[in-house]
């Protein structure tokens, strides 16, 4: 595997006035109560990677991340006083990312009222990991502009064929195939070619979704709540393409859930693509932000038992 993020710690973030994740690893699993930090670690990734110039087939397609995070907020003049801890604008915000344990390489952004965020300290190497971070969310999931800007490399490669191959496997379609018809994709489906948008959301999803991770490498996917649109057996195949995807084309995952099968499907799907995946389970109380890190084998042990992981706040 590539690059990969070791630890962040963040500051005046939202409603996160200071905590840290660390151990991070593969596929990272970020569970909790609402409102105890999971969207805004995954913001505050995407705010990170913000300053670093976007690279690859990622560059053609991705939003500027600042006006994604404020419109998942309905925030419609961007660098909100939301954005600070509180309001508190006399207070920087800064995120403080750590790669791979035993190089020590660091990145440090901070945003100041009235200005873009910048790298206050950063590593080359650690730049071109953020230069292809993607924030895949429910907004972004319906664009027609990931296949538009995308399709074209992807056929030529002849990604298409795997797209189509996974798309049979989670939702049983038997897609022969794509053909773009005025401007829209189309699955070629033994009946009639139908747009894409015709097959469902959870298909729709799915479809950008595999676009993406074949145009995303040595970076980071950033999914919140995969569950969203989908049937718990089409979550199950997905979690397996995703996993796969991510070990091909060497992608950190990091998502959020409300879901337990979710969890469970990430972390099998994980380690039977030979990824290493970890639990987080989130807690904040009065600006303070937390997560219990909870590895693979753990987790696994207390599912077995019958405890669910959503729910380790019960136990002190």
């Amino acid at each position: 595997m590539g690059t990969r993020l070791h630890s962040v710690a963040i500051a005046n973030f939202r409603g996160i006035q200071s905590g840290s994740l660390a151990g991070l690893t593969d596929v990272n699993v970020l569970v909790g109560r609402n409102s105890t930090g999971k969207s805004t670690v995954l913001e505050a990734l995407a705010l990170a990677s913000q300053p670093a110039p976007a690279r690859g087939p990622v560059a053609r397609v991705r939003q500027d991340l600042l006006q994604q995070i404020a419109e998942r907020r309905n925030e419609a003049n961007g660098l909100a006083d939301t954005w600070w801890y509180r309001g508190d604008r006399s207070a920087d915000i800064q995120v403080d990312l750590r790669f791979d344990s035993e190089s020590g390489r660091q990145v440090v952004v901070v945003l100041q009222s009235g200005r873009a965020p910048a790298f206050a300290d950063s590593d080359d190497q650690a730049k071109h990991y953020l230069g292809g971070t993607v924030l895949f969310d429910g907004r972004w999931a319906m664009a027609h502009q990931i296949e538009r800007v995308l399709w074209g490399d992807l056929v030529r490669a002849r990604g298409d064929r795997d797209v189509a191959r996974h798309m049979n496997e989670l939702f049983d379609l038997g897609v022969e195939g794509f053909s773009e018809i005025d401007g829209a994709i189309h699955a070629l489906l033994p009946a009639a070619g139908t747009p894409i948008d015709l097959l469902g959301d959870g298909a729709r999803v799915c479809f950008r979704l595999l676009i993406l991770l074949r145009s995303v490498g040595d970076s980071a996917l950033l999914f919140e709540e995969p569950e969203t649109h989908q049937h718990p057996a089409s979550l199950e195949r997905m979690a397996r393409a995703v996993c796969d995807g991510a070990k091909e084309q060497s992608i950190q995952v990091f998502l959020s859930t409300h879901s337990r099968e979710c969890v469970g499907w990430f972390l099998e799907a994980a380690r039977a693509s030979g990824l290493e995946p970890t639990v987080f389970h989130t807690a904040l109380s009065a600006g303070k932000f937390s997560a219990r890190r909870v590895p693979a084998d753990s987790a696994r042990t207390l599912e077995e038992l019958g405890t669910d992981l959503r729910h380790l706040y019960r136990y002190g």
